[in-house]
């Protein structure tokens, strides 16, 4: 765990950092996200909000990659489980982590994070493609990868991908 001092001066070397201009100009703000062993992002413009965790509803008749229903300001968002989604090696599910809400005009849903490292501005020049060797199935969900390592979900093709819609009637 954390203290305050040493979270305060994780911020006072990120702040002292000096700034690229083309950077800015060429940049994107990215939120970064930690499951399992890697980290992970995704633009910002495409979450909506961030919560605690809430152990999601199962919902039976549903693919596996849905793991339930959460109940959020009112609204029954489905939790996905990006990990299943992406092909990846499944994690210990995240009880004490976070949800990110992802969201753009036509969908609406929940995945789960067992760690937020915050946000991030980076340029979009700094992506680079996802090397061959990584153990990804879907990798047209991944804008690419950053010099740290960092995994870039392609949040608009992330939300449009018909694999996660469900629309079935019992």
């Amino acid at each position: 765990m954390q203290t305050v001092k040493d979270i305060l001066k994780k911020r006072a070397k990120e702040a002292a950092k000096t700034v690229n201009i083309e950077e800015i100009e060429d940049g994107v703000d990215i939120i970064c996200f930690k499951m399992g062993s890697e980290v992970y992002a995704i633009e910002d413009r495409f979450v909506h909000a961030v919560y605690p965790y809430i152990q999601p509803t199962e919902v039976p008749c549903t693919p596996a990659f849905i793991l339930g229903i959460v109940n959020i300001r009112g609204s029954f968002l489905s939790v996905v489980d990006l990990e299943l989604i992406l092909g990846l090696k499944k994690t210990e599910a995240a009880k004490e982590g976070f949800m990110l809400l992802l969201s753009d005009e036509k969908m609406e849903f929940v995945i789960i994070a067992q760690e937020m490292l915050g946000e991030i501005r980076i340029s979009k020049k700094s992506i680079q493609p996802v090397p061959q060797g990584m153990n990804i199935l879907t990798k047209e969900l991944i804008d690419g990868v950053t010099q740290e390592g960092v995994i870039v979900l392609n949040g608009k093709r992330f939300l449009e991908d018909s694999k996660i819609i469900v629309h079935e009637e019992i």
